[in-house]
């Protein structure tokens, strides 16, 4: 389990919703580089992937794309879906991810 404690891990600089997902998906991908899933037969992808690209607009942009396993009982669960994803593994939150 990656464990959080959101009093005091989350950088308090974070203010939008926007900035606590690329918080959240910026500090998995960096505490499970090479995690992976078989999206189909032969398709093996990262678990978590980030990038920066230039979009046609030429806004600079981040890509997030998450893989996050999902307990089977989530079809008849009353909890809300985020609370039906798996840990992708057990580490801790690196240090240069809660400070400012």
């Amino acid at each position: 389990m990656t464990a959080l404690n959101i009093a005091t891990q989350i950088p308090n600089s974070i203010v939008t919703l926007e900035q606590l997902v690329a918080w959240g998906a910026l500090t998995l991908s960096r505490m499970y580089p090479d995690k992976s899933v078989l999206e189909s037969e032969t398709v093996r992808e990262l678990s978590v992937q980030t990038g920066i690209f230039t979009s046609a607009e030429e806004t600079t942009q981040l890509l997030l794309r998450l893989s996050l396993k999902l307990d089977p009982a989530y079809i008849t669960d009353t909890r809300k879906l985020w609370m039906s994803v798996d840990e992708l593994g057990s580490g801790n939150i690196p240090a240069s991810f809660t400070s400012n």
